[in-house]
C-alpha cells in the first residue's frame, strides 16, 4: 500500500496547481500527506482487525477524527465526524484511493491452483467501498483498482496456472492481460494515450472519470517512479490519480529504497506504526497460507473421505454445493494439475454428458481427478455451472466411482 502513499505525497502540491509535464522535481519540501495516506492507513487497519463492515467504519472514523484536516470531500467529512454508520451514495474516487490494502491479501498461489479469484480480497474491496461509496460506480471504481493490484502482483510476480506459464518476463503481455480484464469487467475505456487525455483533462473527483486515467498511466509506464510521473502530468486530481497509480504499479515494479526513505520523512508516528504493523500483518499472512495448506492437504484418511463423499451426495443442489464440493478436492490434494492430459477421451470429445459418463464404472483414479478439476475449471469460466451439472448428476456419478476406488483401496490396506 506504500505506493498509493507515495503518489499522494509526490501529488500532494500539485492538486490545486496542476502541471502537464512529467519534468519536475518527485519531491517538494513542500509536499505532505492528505486524505489518501489517511484512509489507506484507515482501511490496512480495517483488514488487520478481521475486514468485516463494522472494522471498516471504525477505522475510517479513527483516523479521519485524528486528522480532520487532512482535505476530506464534505460528505465523507461530515460522515467522519457524525454518530452516522450508514453510507451516502458516493461515486467519489475515495474508494479507489484507499483500497489497495485489501489486494494485498488475495492469494496468488489459490489462483494459479485453481483458476479461479480468491474471493477474501475481493470481498473486502467492495467493503471497504460499501460502507460510504456505495454508488455502483463507486464500487466499480475499488474493485477495479483492487483487480489491477491483483493481478499485477500475480503476472509480474511469476505465478502461473496449469498449461500456462510465466510472463513475467514480458511487461507488455502482463499489461495486455490486465487492459483486456479490466475492460471487460468494468466497461472502462483504456484505449487512450496519455498524450490523447491530456489536453482535455480536467480536475474530476468521479471514480468514472479517475479510475481509467489512473490505470492507462500504469499501463503506459516503465517503472514506478515514470508511473508517478505519468499520472501526475495528466493534471486533475493529481494527488488521488498518483495514489491509484501508485498503488498498481508498486504490485508491478516494487519501489526503489531511496523513494521509500523519503516517502517516509513526510509521515508521522501513527501512520508509520501502521506502515510497520501491515508489513508484518503481510509476511504473517504468507507464512499462514503456506502453514494451512501444509495442515490441511491429505488430511482426511480415506474412510473419512468416503463419507464425505457419501455426505456430499446426500445434498440436494443450493447455493453452497460448489464451495463444499471444492473445499473437500482442495482438502485432499485432489487437483490435477495436468488434468487435461488424464480426461477421457469421450470427455475430451464431448464434455462431461451422458455419452461421456457411459464409461465412469471404468474409470481410474487418476481420471476421475481430472474430470473433477475440469469441473472447478468450468465452474471458473462459467459461472453456476456446477449447480446445473449436480441438477443432471453428473458430479455425482465420478464421485461415486471415485468413493468404489477409495473403498477397494481401504480394502487392500486392510487386508
Amino acid at each position: 500500500m506504500l505506493g498509493a502513499i507515495i503518489g499522494d505525497i509526490v501529488g500532494s502540491v500539485y492538486e490545486w496547481h496542476n502541471i502537464n509535464t512529467k519534468d519536475f522535481p518527485l519531491f517538494r519540501e513542500d509536499c505532505f500527506f492528505t486524505d489518501d495516506t489517511v484512509m489507506t492507513c484507515a482501511v490496512a487497519e480495517a483488514v488487520m482487525k478481521g475486514g468485516e463492515r463494522d472494522n471498516f467504519i471504525d477505522a475510517m472514523k479513527k483516523y479521519g477524527r485524528m486528522y480532520p484536516n487532512a482535505g476530506y470531500g464534505g460528505r465523507f467529512g461530515m460522515w467522519i465526524r457524525s454518530d452516522d454508520r450508514e453510507p451516502y451514495n458516493s461515486y467519489g474516487n475515495g474508494s479507489a484511493m484507499r483500497v489497495s490494502p485489501c489486494a494485498w491479501v488475495m492469494d496468488c498461489s489459490f489462483c494459479a491452483r485453481t483458476g479461479m479469484w480468491p474471493s477474501n480480497g475481493r470481498d473486502r474491496a467492495k467493503l471497504s467501498a460499501e460502507v460510504t461509496h456505495n454508488h455502483p460506480e463507486g464500487i466499480k471504481g475499488a474493485m477495479a483498482v483492487a483487480d489491477a493490484i491483483f493481478m499485477c502482483r500475480y503476472y509480474f510476480g511469476a505465478h502461473y496456472g496449469d498449461y500456462d506459464k510465466s510472463i513475467n518476463d514480458n511487461a507488455a503481455e502482463c499489461k495486455n492481460r490486465i487492459r483486456r480484464h479490466i475492460e471487460k469487467e468494468y466497461g472502462y475505456d483504456l484505449s487512450k494515450t496519455l498524450d490523447e487525455i491530456r489536453p482535455t483533462y480536467e480536475f474530476n473527483e468521479t471514480c468514472q472519470e479517475t479510475v481509467p486515467q489512473s490505470i492507462i498511466a500504469f499501463l503506459e509506464s516503465t517503472d514506478f517512479e515514470d508511473a508517478i510521473r505519468n499520472a501526475i502530468s495528466l493534471g486533475g486530481d493529481s494527488d488521488t490519480l498518483a495514489a491509484i497509480t501508485g498503488s498498481i504499479a508498486e504490485a508491478a515494479y516494487g519501489i526503489p529504497n531511496w523513494i521509500k526513505e523519503k516517502a517516509y520523512s513526510y509521515l508521522d508516528e501513527p501512520l508509520k506504526n501502521v506502515l510497520r504493523r501491515w508489513k508484518k500483518f503481510v509476511k504473517e499472512q504468507n507464512i499462514k497460507v503456506v502453514k494451512n495448506i501444509k495442515k490441511t492437504v491429505g488430511c482426511m484418511d480415506t474412510e473419512e473421505q468416503i463419507e464425505y463423499i457419501q455426505a456430499m451426495l446426500d445434498r440436494p443442489v443450493d447455493e453452497n454445493i460448489f464451495r463444499d464440493f471444492w473445499s473437500f478436492l482442495d482438502r485432499n490434494d485432489y487437483f490435477d494439475h495436468s488434468y487435461g492430459e488424464n480426461l477421457p477421451i469421450k470427455v475430451k470429445m464431448y464434455g462431461l454428458n451422458d455419452e461421456a459418463l457411459k464409461g465412469v464404472s471404468w474409470w481410474s483414479e487418476k481420471k476421475c481427478l481430472a474430470v473433477l478439476t475440469w469441473l472447478t475449471r468450468e465452474e471458473h469460466w462459467i459461472g453456476y455451472a456446477f449447480n446445473s451439472r449436480w441438477e443432471k448428476g453428473h458430479p455425482q456419478k465420478v464421485l461415486k466411482r471415485l468413493m468404489k476406488l477409495l473403498s477397494i483401496k481401504m480394502s487392500r490396506a486392510r487386508n
